[in-house]
């Protein structure tokens, strides 16, 4: 039977919240009626996550566990859609649905979220904004969340763009490439709940590599990305947000093309 939907929760010392993850991850997939899996990322935890994800792991058989010590766990889903989260319960996995509804209404190759708060304080939020300015002003991705999470993401799409990134940069250069493939992106409003517990990995070094990789894009030759390797599609990208993921309402954050075609495609 093939699988229709893959879960890749990605698990770094989140012992507070791996085993919430996995049981509400298991409990709205399976009430969503499809073949899935749940592929358990354990990158390098030093906490109680290993025994943890072990434990669920015999409970669940659509459960398991791939240990690799860099953020390349989205390859190791085997489902025809695969959502990507981080295991540390800031995102509300019942959005999944509504996610793969508005993907497949939208005849989309990527659905995320857009955070209508940042409770991860008021300097992440300022950083973030800045940053999907920027991705704006200079790339051209019309989205104002483009870390958002959830993403669900079709297969073939991942395929495609063999992400190289084994750090934080890994959305970004998914969205770089949607855009250089010209891709259909379709958004929701979400809410992004506050840590209950573990740390953030995200740290000041992290926004410098960010700028640093960004602007070797614009103005190196160097391609560590296989950015450029990538055809660019003659089919503008598509970025539709539906704040309440309802296709029949209008789409907003559109230039008017993109609007137009947008339509075409619901």
């Amino acid at each position: 039977m093939k699988l229709e939907l893959s879960l890749v929760p990605l698990f770094y010392n989140e012992e507070k919240s791996a085993e919430t993850v996995i049981r509400d991850g298991y409990r709205v997939l399976k009430g969503m009626g499809v073949p899935f899996e749940i592929v358990a990322i354990q990158n390098g935890s030093t906490d109680r996550t290993p025994k943890i994800l072990a434990r669920l792991e015999k409970e669940f058989e659509e459960l398991r566990i791939v240990v690799i010590p860099v953020n390349q766990g989205l390859y190791a889903a085997e489902g025809k859609d695969v959502v990507g989260v981080a295991g540390d319960g800031q995102v509300d996995l019942e959005l999944i649905p509504r996610l793969y509804e508005l993907k497949r209404q939208c005849d989309g190759d990527i659905a995320y979220g857009r955070r209508t708060s940042r409770p991860d304080g008021l300097t992440r939020a300022l950083v973030s904004k800045g940053y999907n300015l920027l991705m704006r002003w200079v790339f051209g991705l019309n989205s104002k969340d483009v870390n958002g999470p959830p993403k669900i993401v079709s297969r073939w799409v991942l395929e495609a763009m063999q992400l190289k990134s084994a750090d934080q940069f890994l959305e970004c250069e998914m969205m770089l490439k949607a855009e250089r493939m010209g891709l259909t992106m379709c958004s929701l409003d979400v809410p992004f709940h506050k840590r209950d517990g573990g740390r953030s990995s995200i740290s000041w070094r992290d926004c410098w590599d960010y700028l640093r990789n960004l602007t070797v894009i614009s103005f190196s030759q160097r391609d560590p990305w296989g950015l450029h390797q990538i055809p660019k599609s003659s089919r503008k990208a598509v970025w539709a947000h539906y704040p309440e993921g309802v296709v029949t309402a209008p789409a907003t954050s559109l230039p008017l093309e993109a609007a137009a075609d947008a339509k075409l495609r619901v």
